[in-house]
């Protein structure tokens, strides 16, 4: 079993019925960063990637809500056995500005 995370891609999923913009990421400590400029309520944005391995332990995470209020959270990376197979890193914008970041096997 791999101890490493194989990432396939980045889903940015707006889970909210609220418009979220200026979505910032930055992992850290490896400085890799994605941008989106808006994503409407319940839709999402997807990046896919050429499998590459999660170094990174946390990420910055910087928004503004549907007010215009800037939102700002640092959140852990989930790491797990990834058995090889294809993963994908999500970050679920919930209602109430919360965040929730999930590694999910892909299945194609």
């Amino acid at each position: 079993m791999s101890s490493r995370v194989h990432l396939d891609r980045a889903i940015i999923q707006n889970d909210s019925s609220q418009v979220i913009r200026d979505i910032k990421i930055i992992h850290a400590p490896t400085g890799v960063m994605g941008e989106v400029n808006m994503i409407l309520p319940h839709a999402s944005f997807e990046l896919g990637l050429l499998q590459s391995d999660l170094k990174a332990d946390k990420a910055a995470v910087n928004w503004l809500d549907a007010q215009g209020k800037a939102q700002s959270r640092v959140v852990s990376l989930p790491k797990r056995n990834a058995n090889g197979g294809k993963m994908a890193l999500i970050y679920r914008f919930l209602p109430g500005d919360s965040l929730l970041v999930q590694l999910e096997t892909i299945t194609e």
